[in-house]
């Protein structure tokens, strides 16, 4: 299947109109690989006065991973709020939350106040992952892996080769929590999950952790896959055992190269899981490829494949079945989905928010049916070009209702 996408993409690269923009794109692409691909200075709101750049620290697990947390701590931070956590989804890190200002969601939430943390899951960003990761990190011309102080402080991972979505659950999201309350001094925080970084807060919650969290806002999070697929799914299911294959040996390294190289400009079937091209910056969808983009375990593809053929977010040995118990949840739920999210799919995120056992949740969905910018996609929520406008007021909304518990029925500050 994977060979088929890759050809649907050279054979549309190779159309006459496309040609002279893929000359373009990629001298445009190598140009800022070799500037180091930065993100542009963050030109603060005078509303809001400049803000610290984000800071990045290190926790080590319970079982020997090291995690890299990026802080973006305000200036003038708000008396009566808990921290915030960002959490990625599959196949990529931290720096998804802040690929350009404009499509920055902590630091619009660190100017009013929020301070915010952004983990890079073991396997992901500056954090533990197999050595051959960092090599073909580096193959695409991609320098983060020989940054010093990471180096420094990351754990080598030459024998840390595999890892499930269950190591996530059991180790790192407790690691994160604990760090953030040891740091800030506040035992409970917002967790905003997207896509399998809900997956994992869903089923902490409905494992017995939610002391620990004030609200979670589950951005694009699916814990079931309703049957009938559709094709992309059918065709995983049905080649299952040669996406394994290609998923060890070129893994998401050459997916990485042709999104650097033109954006979202070639979306395969694939890729539109992923985002609605109309709704995503070239910008942005080059720095997904180049930055952001990580390789997906032995353990995390198992997982993933099971809820597609059996439809429920299970453990690895099947005895826990997350999305069954998702009834369990008490923890105040905001649910945000895409109109055309084919990964998340409507019906499946509203299946979620029937079950959960929370009196205090709320669903939302963006679409101009909804009366919103864009038609949005499953990263649109947070990477979309308008979700400034259309998708991050209403998360600082369900932040503000929900203040420090003991503060609660203090003023909202403002927006």
């Amino acid at each position: 299947m994977q060979s088929d996408v890759l050809m649907s993409i050279w054979s549309l690269a190779a159309r006459a109109e496309r040609a002279a923009r893929a000359v373009a794109v990629a001298t445009a692409g190598l140009s800022l690989m070799l500037a180091g691909c930065q993100s542009q200075p963050v030109k603060p709101l005078a509303l809001f006065g400049p803000q610290p750049a984000p800071e990045s620290l290190f926790v080590d697990t319970s079982d020997g991973w090291s995690l890299n947390v990026l802080r973006f701590a305000p200036s003038s931070p708000l008396q009566n709020a808990d921290p915030v956590i960002c959490c990625h989804g599959l196949s990529y890190n931290a720096g998804f939350w802040d690929i350009t200002e404009k499509t920055s969601l902590p630091r619009y939430l660190q100017k009013r106040g929020y301070d915010v943390w952004c983990p890079s899951l073991r396997g992901s960003g500056q954090s533990t992952k197999p050595t051959v990761a960092q090599l073909r990190r580096l193959f695409r011309l991609n320098l983060s892996a020989l940054e010093p102080g990471a180096i420094a402080q990351r754990k080598p991972g030459l024998l840390k080769a595999d890892w499930s979505v269950d190591d996530h659950v059991r180790y790192d999201v407790p690691a994160v929590l604990d760090f953030v309350a040891q740091t800030t001094g506040r035992q409970r925080a917002h967790w905003i999950g997207h896509s399998m970084g809900g997956m994992v807060m869903f089923a902490h919650l409905s494992s017995g952790g939610g002391e620990r969290i004030n609200t979670f806002v589950a951005a694009a999070v699916p814990m079931v896959m309703l049957h009938p697929l559709n094709d992309v799914f059918q065709t995983m299911v049905d080649n299952m055992q040669v996406i394994q294959i290609g998923n060890a040996v070129v893994s998401t390294s050459l997916p990485a190269i042709m999104g650097t190289l033109v954006g979202p400009g070639l979306q395969s079937p694939i890729d539109r899981l992923f985002y609605n091209a109309d709704n995503v910056d070239y910008l942005v969808g080059h720095r997904l490829g180049y930055q952001v983009l990580e390789e997906i375990s032995a353990g995390q593809f198992g997982q993933l494949m099971d809820m597609v053929r059996n439809e429920h977010f299970r453990s690895v040995d099947g005895s826990t079945d997350y999305a069954e118990q998702i009834d369990r949840v008490q923890t105040p739920t905001l649910f945000l989905v895409g109109a055309l999210d084919n990964m998340a799919t409507v019906g499946a995120v509203q299946w979620t928010y029937n079950r959960v056992g929370s009196n205090d949740k709320q669903f939302m969905m963006f679409g101009r049916i909804n009366g919103k910018l864009a038609n949005y996609g499953h990263d649109d929520l947070i990477i979309g070009r308008h979700a400034q406008e259309d998708v991050y007021p209403h998360i600082l909304r369900w932040l503000q209702r929900h203040p420090r518990p003991a503060d609660r029925g203090a003023p909202e500050p403002g927006v």
